[in-house]
């Protein structure tokens, strides 16, 4: 039974696991799924890369700034703090300075271009990202390569839909300027028509014609980053615009027996 719990809790769509779990409490026991949340509740936030507000801002919790995963601190690289998260509630529930081996794991050692790239983000997320549920990182890899990490997610129980945005972008620098992968994850689920979830994982890899030399490759990364964004949220725009008619229709039309979205509510009308 733990392993089904677990099953569901892993499955569960960005920003819907309290809701998971409170209608599990209805057919599990309290033992049990407390085992269940305990060994995913982990991996639910870091794959989909939630957010959690601190200090006016939020801290994106992902494996790439993750500094103790067994008591579930993260590094926060706007403010170099290191700080505990109640997984549960989506609080921070303490917070300390980074050392400073922390510091040049997470940061490296230049300490203006880190300043410069984070501003050139917060802009960016400022002005496109849905702002109490967005957030942003910067750290190096193994590589000492930057990293960017985008997250925002929103979930609109009103209007019967929830939705995630991670985009994680590596920018290396070679001969040509800067090469940036960016890796897409993003996901929809709509309650209400068809309780339909969506996902969709992309890789794309773009150059920005600039040397690490000029005075503000940071804010031209960003720019470059921001309009390749800009192009694939149109796409899903233009998906979305449509999906009522070319996907939900087609479906409900294949439908061996209602041929319609089932009201739940009164599901003892279904039933002969």
């Amino acid at each position: 039974m733990t392993e089904i719990a677990t099953h569901f809790l892993l499955s569960t769509p960005a920003g819907e696991f309290k809701q998971i779990m409170k209608d599990l409490k209805h057919i599990i026991d309290d033992d049990v799924l407390n085992d269940a949340a305990a060994s995913a509740v982990l991996t639910h936030l870091t794959s989909h890369m939630l957010t959690v507000p601190y200090d006016n801002t939020s801290i994106v919790l992902s494996l790439q700034n993750v500094v103790d995963i067994a008591d579930l601190q993260f590094f926060n690289s706007k403010t170099k703090e290191v700080v505990s998260i109640n997984p549960m509630k989506m609080t921070v529930v303490g917070q300390r300075p980074a050392s400073d081996e922390e510091i040049e794991k997470f940061l490296g050692d230049d300490e203006i271009e880190i300043e410069n790239l984070i501003e050139a983000i917060r802009s960016h997320i400022e002005s496109f990202y849905v702002s109490t549920t967005s957030g942003f990182e910067v750290v190096i890899d193994e590589e000492c390569v930057y990293n960017v990490i985008l997250s925002g997610y929103q979930y609109d129980k009103q209007n019967f839909h929830s939705a995630k945005w991670n985009a994680v972008y590596r920018l290396e620098s070679n001969d040509v300027g800067y090469e940036i992968t960016a890796k897409y994850s993003i996901s929809s689920h709509f309650f209400e028509s068809g309780n339909v979830q969506m996902n969709v994982n992309k890789e794309k890899t773009f150059i920005v014609d600039l040397k690490r030399t000029s005075e503000d490759w940071e804010e031209r990364c960003i720019k470059r980053i921001l309009d390749v964004e800009l192009a694939f949220h149109n796409d899903f725009i233009e998906f979305y615009n449509h999906i009522e008619t070319d996907v939900f229709n087609q479906a409900r039309r294949r439908m061996p027996i209602f041929g319609s979205t089932i009201n739940w509510d009164n599901i003892q009308a279904y039933r002969q």
